[in-house]
């Protein structure tokens, strides 16, 4: 048997076995002494035997000995009193009475009696009109509506709270979320000083208003790759993230001055006496090596620059280019001292100038070209 399927009743099983031998009882019903086979001669009592699944009839009571039925009906049963001149049988069926009286009145000789009660005579408690039993039926059938409605009460009251509690739960989760859209929109419509978009993660951790250079596909000018290079720079030189980026100029400029200086000292420990070798003095090398180096040197930072700034050059990073196309033209000057002029030298010097100017517009992105013709030189 599937786990699904339904185990039939004591009741049906016992109505099938009555079926299964007697297969001329026109009702079969359950009653107070078991369960009843009724056609248009008898009625047959049978006791069912749970453990074999089967019945025993008990009793068998025929029309023939009775000349009147009287039928007293109540909520859920029915009391038949059928009477003889010389037998008396009460039958007390539970079910399908109406089919039995009509069974009775239409199939049998007897003579029907139907006792008239007025519906709450029916009810348990109040067929025998005793006063101490209708007030204690009536007490029990109104704690029963008492608990029932009480029990209502309760349900409606539990799904009420249940779900003014959802609708509050759900007002705060709307609520959080509107303060947390709300706070985007806020940080997404300020600006920085120069009227740019901010970088969002940047100013939701640190409070400091950094241009964004969204939306864009490159992955190291996206806001959170920016924000994760300032806390590694800021680490590196064992300061907070907005400390750093309020002194990243300095620590550029910094950088290139120290760079400069390590260049000047190399030059005079090569030349301690200002005096350059006869072969740096014929060919010029360790003012084409300076060259080359500043420029390189410059060409990375400019790329750096512009990483964190959205693909644009600010106004110390134009300060930091000029000084060092400057550094560079010092190195030319240099060099033509070693090797003289020519024509590449000059156009050399024009190209850094008109680089220094390109820059001062805007115009200049790069010294990729200057790198070239440096090392043409």
């Amino acid at each position: 048997m599937s786990k699904k399927e339904k185990k039939p009743s004591d009741s049906t099983l016992a109505k099938q076995a009555i079926a299964r031998k007697y297969n001329t009882a026109l009702i079969i019903v359950s009653c107070s002494d078991g369960y009843a086979a009724v056609d248009k001669e008898h009625i047959q009592i049978f006791k069912y035997n749970k453990d074999i699944n089967d019945v025993s009839s008990i009793s068998t009571y025929h029309f023939s000995d009775f000349n009147t039925v009287i039928i007293d009906r109540f909520a859920i049963k029915a009391i038949m009193n059928f009477k003889g001149l010389h037998k008396h049988f009460e039958f007390i069926p539970t079910e399908e009475i109406k089919e039995l009286e009509n069974l009775l009145r239409t199939n049998t000789h007897l003579h029907v009696e139907k006792l008239e009660r007025k519906w709450h005579n029916k009810i348990l408690g109040f067929r025998s009109q005793n006063k101490f039993k209708m007030i204690f039926a009536s007490l029990v059938y109104l704690f029963i509506v008492i608990s029932t409605i009480n029990g209502c009460v309760d349900k409606k009251i539990e799904q009420q709270k249940a779900a003014e509690q959802d609708k509050i739960e759900q007002q705060k989760i709307t609520s959080v979320a509107k303060k947390k859209k709300a706070k985007e929109d806020e940080i997404k419509a300020l600006k920085t000083d120069d009227g740019q978009p901010i970088n969002v993660p940047l100013y939701t951790k640190y409070n400091v208003k950094y241009k964004s250079s969204e939306p864009t596909d490159i992955e190291t000018l996206k806001d959170e790759a920016v924000m994760k290079r300032f806390e590694k720079m800021a680490e590196k030189y064992n300061m907070s993230v907005p400390e750093y980026i309020s002194k990243e100029h300095e620590i550029v400029a910094a950088n290139v001055a120290k760079a400069k200086d390590e260049a000047e000292k190399q030059k005079e420990e090569k030349n301690p006496n200002n005096n350059q070798t006869s072969s740096e003095s014929t060919d010029g090398s360790y003012s084409k090596k300076a060259i080359q180096s500043t420029l390189n040197r410059l060409n990375k930072d400019i790329d750096s620059w512009k990483a964190m700034n959205g693909g644009k050059l600010n106004k110390n990073d134009m300060a930091v280019i000029n000084n060092d196309l400057k550094f560079v033209l010092e190195h030319v000057q240099d060099l033509e001292s070693d090797v003289g002029t020519n024509s590449q030298i000059e156009q050399f010097k024009i190209a850094i100038n008109s680089h220094i100017n390109a820059f001062e517009i805007g115009s200049a992105n790069d010294v990729s070209k200057l790198i070239i013709q440096a090392n043409a030189l």
